[in-house]
């Protein structure tokens, strides 16, 4: 296979991976954290608003953990199937769940914590995910 299309096609299944891993584990955290209480209509600002500050401890260190989680794996997951461009796809896979991330910030509220910590540690978990050469 031609190395270019090569890593496109792993940057491509590295950030759904990466989005997989980030939707269960919210799932999981909502689940847990959120006593049932469903999700208002994204359309619905005021209501989201209400809902995104209303979250616990808990419900927002388990989205910076699912964000952390999904870059690595997604990372992890680019890495194996690109064969020598461990560089440029841990970057972009992991850039692409930071900018995802960011724009988050930018919709919903969120505590100033959670936003230097995932700005901090989710191009962490990512170049985590390299592999490390002797």
């Amino acid at each position: 296979m031609n190395p270019l299309l090569r890593r496109g096609l792993a940057i491509t299944v590295g950030v759904i991976a990466s989005a997989l891993v980030i939707a269960a584990i919210e799932m999981f955290g909502h689940s847990l954290f959120m006593n049932g209480a469903a999700m208002p209509a994204p359309a619905d600002t005021s209501a989201v608003q209400a809902y995104a500050e209303g979250m616990s401890f808990g419900a927002l260190a388990t989205l910076l953990v699912a964000w952390c989680a999904g870059a690595y794996i997604g990372s992890m997951v680019a890495i194996r199937i690109a064969k020598g461009a461990e560089r440029v796809t841990t970057l972009l896979v992991g850039g692409f769940i930071l900018a995802a991330t960011v724009m988050n910030f930018f919709q919903f509220p969120h505590p100033a914590w959670l936003m230097i910590s995932a700005i901090i540690l989710i191009p962490t978990c990512a170049w985590l995910a390299m592999p490390r050469r002797a």
